[in-house]
């Protein structure tokens, strides 16, 4: 039995401290389940043996971590599309990059952990970067 596609969280681990390239989008599965493709990547499981990620790309061997959602947070459809959040923050357009800043911020202010405001907030630095250096 073939698993349907779902929505996870990819963030790319190798060579980045923090600040690393990530996207949430559609993933299908191989027959066995052992292998996640996304965007015509094939990742692999490191069987819990990764460092900082829990997946590595078969072609260049770059680790990645791929997770779920967080079950109570649901993907809005938005004006833009629900493709808006597959993109990366260079392909975004500066309105998509404004709703997105503005969601983070709500975001943070919700959020219980300080772990978890820590990464949305860094998720919120990046984008207001990329959004000041494009209305310069």
């Amino acid at each position: 039995m073939i698993a349907k596609p779902e929505i996870k969280y990819i963030e790319l681990k190798s060579d980045y401290s923090y600040g690393s390239p990530a996207w949430i989008g559609s993933v299908s599965f191989s027959k066995s389940g052992r292998t996640i493709y996304f965007n015509n990547t094939a990742f692999q499981s490191l069987n819990g043996n990764g460092i900082s990620g829990n997946y590595f790309d078969l072609e260049t061997g770059d680790g990645y971590w791929i997770s779920n959602l967080k079950r109570n947070k649901k993907l809005e459809s938005t004006e833009f599309g629900d493709e808006m959040y597959a993109k990366q923050p260079n392909k975004l357009s500066t309105k998509e990059l404004e709703f997105l800043i503005a969601k983070l911020v709500e975001n943070e202010e919700n959020t219980l952990y300080n772990k978890g405001r820590r990464t949305i907030k860094r998720e919120r630095i990046v984008l207001k970067t990329k959004l000041k250096k494009r209305l310069e």
